[in-house]
């Protein structure tokens, strides 16, 4: 499935950038997903910290340095405080931003 809507050309047939949500509940299998998604077609890859673990904020720095680290599409860091219960804090956003 992610090969077909990654796409490029069908991204472009709707006038779309194409988005993958990578999530995962480990670092390993994050950056797995995000370069698959990439190699895919992907044009942009969407991370949420892992959804079973809370982490502190040089750990969660750590795991999307990762995944930003692993692949050449931009990667955008989704604050899913929502439904994970824990919102990225604005100092880690900045420090993010900074690197």
């Amino acid at each position: 499935m992610i090969r077909k809507c990654a796409n490029p050309l069908w991204g472009q047939r709707w006038g779309q950038q194409v988005h993958v949500s990578t999530p995962a509940e480990s670092l390993r299998t994050a950056v797995r997903h995000a370069k698959y998604a990439e190699a895919a077609g992907a044009e942009v890859v969407m991370a949420i910290p892992p959804p079973g673990t809370a982490c502190e904020d040089r750990q969660l720095f750590g795991y999307y340095a990762a995944i930003i680290e692993s692949v050449q599409v931009p990667v955008v860091v989704q604050d899913a405080s929502g439904y994970l219960g824990r919102p990225l804090t604005i100092e880690l956003q900045a420090h993010l931003v900074a690197a």
